[in-house]
């Protein structure tokens, strides 16, 4: 019989997820992840995400991401307030190209907290 760490599925099923509607890099996630602890987020609320649909639980992790960096790097939500690259019906990553594919664009804070780190 198989053991499967159920937290961990959880994990890397959203981490996955996460990076390709936001169009992030493995390296991008896991800068994101140091500074937000997305991963130990996921583990900790198993219990109510095991039951969550996986937008739903992107959309929290979107919310959690957001007040995290904006408390720890206000002057972010400076840079998150300009106007953003695209079209204004959603159907283009951050560079302004359609992708073909369910990436949203990245949300504004989160793209300036990655522009910060040169990511």
């Amino acid at each position: 019989m198989i053991n499967i760490n159920h937290e961990l599925f959880l994990q890397v099923r959203i981490a996955n997820l996460y990076m390709e509607r936001h169009n992030l890099s493995p390296q991008q996630f896991l800068e994101l992840d140091c500074e937000c602890k997305i991963l130990h987020f996921l583990e900790i609320g198993y219990e109510p995400f095991h039951l969550t649909g996986d937008d739903g639980i992107i959309d929290e992790l979107d919310e959690i991401v957001a007040e995290q960096l904006a408390a720890r790097y206000p002057e972010l939500s400076v840079a998150a307030s300009a106007p953003q690259k695209g079209n204004s019906n959603g159907d283009s990553n951050i560079d302004g190209n359609s992708n073909g594919n369910d990436a949203r664009p990245t949300p504004p804070l989160l793209d300036a907290f990655l522009s910060s780190k040169g990511l």
